[in-house]
């Protein structure tokens, strides 16, 4: 079993690193890993917002980036986002979750701040 530090990789079979030939992970020469912050940012809605369609979705805060972004380019699909975070805020008062409501709320509000055609 590998597992990917920060100086190469640890065989945690053999317990001892290794690097080169032997780490069956290398990163092809100018590839770049984008964060899930970028991924955030790049959909096009805040954090609050993605975490609230991941929560709703059940689904990772990178998955639910990549929704958001689909959702924002389809008719109605702000609509959708829309419900969803409503659909959270109920759940989180009747979970008698009001701090995570209230956020929720701060995250609606937002939403149709920005998207005011909906």
């Amino acid at each position: 079993m590998w597992q990917r530090t920060s100086g190469g990789a640890l065989n945690t079979a053999r317990n001892r690193r290794v690097t080169g030939a032997e780490y069956p992970f290398e990163w092809p020469m100018g590839c770049a890993i984008i964060s899930l912050e970028d991924c955030i940012a790049l959909c096009g809605l805040e954090a609050i917002e993605v975490q609230a369609i991941a929560e709703h979705e059940h689904i990772p805060q990178i998955s639910a980036a990549a929704l958001a972004d689909y959702l924002l380019h389809q008719i109605g699909g702000a609509k959708r986002i829309r419900k969803m975070i409503l659909d959270d805020i109920r759940t989180a008062i009747e979970a008698g979750r009001g701090d995570h409501a209230t956020e929720l709320s701060m995250a609606l509000h937002h939403f149709l701040e920005r998207h005011p055609e909906i």
